[in-house]
């Protein structure tokens, strides 16, 4: 990154490939019988056509985009109460029936073990479907004995885009289709944008006389794109690139990180980090909770103007489903993630933590 370009979060880049990525795939922790799909919502998608749940539940903290997944004929979505910091679900709150999709998720990538006691505390005839977006390689992932799981690969890596779905219990897979560039004009697209917008700030990056708003431009309708229509498959060439990425390294390379910035950070007046480092574990974000939406929305303000661009993940104000509890909606308010990818090493951790930090003192 060339130094007067120098920014922290927002989205990938393409990446800076070494001399040692030509040689074997390294994808080895690929789930065996995977299938992947343009994104992480089609993957669900094409899951929840494959079995025509009657209804589907999604946890109250969650994307609501995702929940499109489930927006189809005959089929009812609904919310429970599962939150970033709770550890297991209160199964009789959840009164499942037979024909129950259960979505379950590792929100910020911090929990060890499913939230389900077992798979088989389930009722006769409910789906365990797991969401490992934001770790893919977590000991619960790897450990997973549900009935799917799903995983939006393009969030985690820098894929233009890919979703990958997989059995952890060995249950008949939903096979992708092959690419047909004419039938998956649409998802072609998307990617196609999104690609465009990673390598031109590759480009910007480097110091070359590339706009911001230019590559910007491109990845904002890339991504207002993507996940919309049929179930797609996931681009040859983001599939190319998946066997050619140091996934484990670069999940190492998250755990430092956010202890890093933890470190760093301290324990700062009207905000705290919700996101543990523990033995393990890899968060996806390093995530700050402050007492209230303005001190959020002040520091916020604070680190864009110093080319620091965090994420909130999610808004749920305008929730899709039934059932979010007023306290999911008013954390969501509050919440601020720091990317803490391998984008970045331990100066810039400690540079983003020290903004913090006098953002959060100037309130």
């Amino acid at each position: 990154m060339h130094v007067d370009r120098w920014e922290q979060g927002s989205d990938f880049a393409y990446p800076e490939m070494s001399p040692a990525a030509s040689g074997a795939p390294r994808a080895t922790w690929v789930p065996a019988g995977a299938s992947f799909w343009h994104s992480g919502r089609h993957a669900l998608r094409a899951l929840i056509r494959a079995l025509v749940p009657k209804r589907v539940l999604f946890p109250s903290f969650y994307c609501q985009d995702v929940l499109d997944a489930a927006d189809e004929p005959g089929i009812q979505v609904l919310a429970y109460a599962d939150g970033p910091e709770d550890e297991r679900l209160d199964m009789d709150a959840l009164e499942l029936r037979a024909g129950d999709l259960l979505v379950v998720t590792n929100n910020y990538g911090t929990r060890r073990a499913s939230p389900v006691n077992a798979p088989d505390a389930l009722r006769d005839g409910v789906t365990l479907v797991e969401d490992h977006t934001h770790d893919p390689l977590s000991d619960w992932a790897r450990s997973s004995a549900a009935d799917y799981a799903f995983a939006s690969l393009r969030k985690w890596l820098p894929l233009p885009d890919g979703g990958m779905l997989w059995s952890p219990a060995r249950r008949p897979g939903v096979e992708a289709p092959a690419f047909d560039p004419r039938a998956h004009a649409v998802s072609a697209a998307s990617t196609l944008d999104r690609l465009t917008g990673m390598l031109l700030k590759q480009h910007y990056l480097a110091g070359e006389p590339v706009r911001k708003d230019d590559y910007r431009a491109r990845a904002i309708a890339g991504e207002s794109a993507i996940g919309r229509g049929d179930p797609a498959p996931m681009s040859p060439m983001s599939r190319a690139l998946l066997d050619l990425l140091p996934a484990e390294a670069w999940r190492e390379a998250r755990a430092k990180n956010h202890q890093t910035f933890a470190a760093s950070l301290g324990e700062p007046p009207h905000v705290r980090l919700i996101t543990a480092t523990r033995n393990g574990v890899a968060p996806y974000s390093a995530v700050l909770c402050f007492d209230n939406r303005e001190s959020r929305e002040a520091v916020r303000s604070a680190l864009v103007k110093q080319n620091i661009y965090p994420a909130v993940l999610w808004p749920i104000d305008g929730a899709r489903a039934p059932g979010i509890p007023e306290a999911h909606v008013d954390l969501a308010r509050r919440v601020l993630c720091l990317h803490c990818d391998h984008r970045y090493g331990a100066s810039d951790m400690e540079r983003v933590a020290r903004a913090v930090r006098t953002a959060v003192e100037s309130i």
